[in-house]
């Protein structure tokens, strides 16, 4: 199929004008419209299709890119972005709704390693109820995948609090301190060179990428006083 032929089958300027309309004040949510977007326009809302990587299919996503790239950059939104865009749509749908609206966009990505829908929305309720860190999430998903047994609530139908020291090595405390040091220093720097940036030129979607990276920074901040307090 030639790539004119290709252009004919979807009108990029309509997939981008719906782009532009989609409401930018919750990041996941942002991105959950983007990607159950992108996954009707290009493999007709089937996420196996999406999945199995159709070359068709696959190929009117990468014409879209290859045509309309600059104007995608414009809403922040990177080829690897929108394909995890899509994976985020993929996985919310397969969620309570009670459970997705509690959860950020890089909770929902560590998610998508998991294909049972049932061992995802599981996982998310102890995550959230449980207040686990993104480390101890990646770690509970790695665990499920390996099938390995967990220890921890037995009242959780299917899944349980990982306690995985032995699978996944963990950071000591003292370690821990050196890499928040260094997370520091680098931000440190960012903050130096955002003063010399000029924010005038940001367009709305970057604003918004930007302040809610900002509110993960000042969240995962008062996690750390948090844990200093015990």
């Amino acid at each position: 199929m030639s790539q004119a032929n290709l252009a004919h089958l979807t009108p990029f300027e309509d997939i981008l004008d719906q782009l532009e309309a989609l409401a930018r004040d919750h990041l996941l949510f942002y991105r959950v419209q983007v990607g159950s977007l992108l996954l009707r326009h290009f493999w007709a809302d089937d996420a196996a299709a999406f999945s199995d990587h159709s070359p068709n299919k696959d190929a009117r996503f990468e014409l879209f890119f290859q045509k309309c790239g600059e104007e995608l950059a414009r809403y922040g939104l990177s080829k690897r972005q929108a394909r995890n865009s899509i994976r985020a749509s993929i996985v919310v749908r397969t969620l309570p709704p009670s459970v997705a609206e509690k959860l950020f966009l890089s909770q929902v990505l560590e998610l998508v390693r998991l294909r049972d829908p049932t061992q995802r929305a599981e996982l998310a309720s102890v995550a959230i109820a449980s207040d686990w860190s993104m480390r101890q999430l990646r770690d509970a998903v790695t665990a499920v995948r390996a099938g390995l047994p967990l220890d921890g609530e037995p009242d959780v139908p299917g899944v349980q609090v990982l306690e995985v020291e032995d699978a996944v090595p963990r950071l000591t405390a003292g370690r821990m301190v050196t890499r928040v040091e260094k997370l520091a220093g680098a931000v440190e720097a960012w903050a130096e060179g955002w003063e010399q940036a000029d924010a005038s030129v940001l367009k709305d979607a970057q604003r918004t990428r930007l302040e809610a990276a900002v509110a993960t920074l000042e969240a995962q901040v008062a996690a750390l006083r948090a844990g200093l307090k015990r």
